[in-house]
């Protein structure tokens, strides 16, 4: 038995077998009891520790958020370098639990150094997946711009920066695509998330939709 996280791993059973001869493998699964939440285990590398001994196809039992509110997940050993172990969960049908967000905003309003929106909860575990605008009213005076982030809490996600000017917020109906979100896009269901402005010169009209599309970890 070894510690992960906030909780306890071992190995389970006598396992199974796949192959033959030189090329047979055996497998051993897992069964994980924690105080971490799903947000928690799914984040990228919570498994590196274990990098050594995982392979590709093993199960992991897990019996989470203990000291909370306690979920069974099941997930598969999807992918292990050596060093970074990835997993997937059970069953999830591809889009499952995604869900389109959108806020409107003045470009007007949008100030250096301040929050365009402030600490909206979701109220489930989350990942933010994707960040855009879309233009509702267009931008018309010229050499205007503002670089627009994410954050969980007070921490920036890795990637998920869109890059407003006047050129891009013209004519209506336009998209803005943000830059990919790698990494930092995980909250709990406590968590908050805000968007921030840097690098404005302020914009004199124009609107938008700002579009969060985020996967509920939860259900």
């Amino acid at each position: 038995m070894r510690v992960i996280g906030n909780g306890r791993i071992r190995r389970t059973g006598a396992g199974i077998s796949y192959g033959s001869g030189a090329t047979i493998k055996q497998l051993q699964d897992w069964e994980l009891a924690t105080d971490d939440d799903a947000a928690t285990v799914e984040t990228a590398g919570y498994f590196n520790a274990l990098a050594a001994l995982m392979k590709i196809g093993e199960k992991i039992i897990a019996r989470l958020d203990l000291d909370g509110t306690p979920a069974f997940r099941e997930y598969i050993v999807s992918a292990n370098t050596g060093t970074v172990v990835t997993i997937t969960r059970e069953n999830v049908t591809a889009g499952a639990g995604l869900q389109t967000l959108a806020f409107f905003v003045n470009l007007a309003d949008i100030a250096a150094a301040g929050d365009v929106l402030t600490n909206y909860v979701p109220g489930y575990a989350f990942k933010i997946e994707k960040f855009d605008f879309r233009v509702s009213k267009p931008a018309t005076t010229a050499a205007k711009l503002a670089s627009l982030n994410m954050e969980i809490g007070t921490v920036d996600l890795t990637g998920g920066v869109i890059a407003l000017t006047s050129a891009n917020c013209t004519p209506a109906g336009a998209a803005v695509a943000g830059t990919a979100i790698t990494a930092a896009n995980v909250g709990t269901a406590l968590s908050s998330f805000s968007v921030e402005a840097s690098a404005v010169t302020a914009f004199v009209e124009g609107s938008g939709w700002l579009i969060v599309q985020i996967r509920n970890l939860e259900g």
